[in-house]
């Protein structure tokens, strides 16, 4: 039997049997091929035998730590930065995303940057667009259409990600409408009408030539 290997489950069961007929260690020993060091530390301690630390360094993680950080992850609220801070862990932020990735449970995924939808916002939306299923051209032409879009310069224009627990309902990104150093671009048009564009910064409108 080679050296340092851990006792098989057979061997602990002949140990067990020998040593309640009340053979003595060393006979016991011969007959498996093991050393007496072997058998003395297995019925010193039957229960934690298996759990000890074969030996090398010592991990920085336990188990239970490596549950917090799965328990952190699943919030979704902190990047494997914010968890090692928050949890105070002597491991860097890369060995975070390790355990997280490992989990079968867990994605790195982006967030759908939409408005917050409830189910009030569902049906309104419906009735809105049955009561106007009937409307003419000649009426639709009097609706003015307008959208805008910002433009950020200072952040990565809304893709936000962050770890999702897959078993938790889908998480959607709000998106900032006003905030930071950003232009807004704004258009409209009604019928065959088109407006000019219209940007607008740091609270100034500034219409385009």
């Amino acid at each position: 039997m080679p050296r340092n290997t851990r006792l098989t489950t057979f061997e602990k069961g002949q140990i067990l049997v020998h040593h309640s007929n009340c053979i003595s260690l060393s006979a016991i020993a011969r007959e498996l091929g093991r050393s007496r060091t072997v058998v003395t530390n297995f019925l010193r301690d039957q229960k934690r035998y298996n759990r000890k630390n074969a030996g090398g360094r010592p991990p920085k993680l336990t188990e239970a730590d490596k549950r917090r950080i799965l328990r952190e992850g699943s919030k979704g609220d902190l990047g494997s930065a914010g968890i090692v801070k928050a949890l105070q862990l002597s491991v860097k932020a890369r060995r975070v995303r390790q355990v997280i990735a490992a989990a079968e449970h867990l994605r790195y995924k982006q967030i759908a940057r939409t408005p917050a939808m409830r189910e009030r916002h569902e049906k309104s939306r419906l009735k809105w667009a049955m009561t106007r299923m009937v409307w003419s051209n000649a009426k639709w032409s009097q609706i003015v259409w307008s959208d805008e879009k910002k433009f950020n310069l200072d952040r990565t224009g809304g893709l936000a990600y962050k770890w999702h627990d897959l078993r938790k309902e889908k998480e959607w990104f709000s998106k900032r409408q006003i905030g930071g150093s950003s232009v807004m671009v704004w258009a409209c048009f009604a019928g065959s009408r088109i407006s000019e564009l219209v940007f607008w910064k740091e609270s100034r409108m500034e219409r385009s030539t």
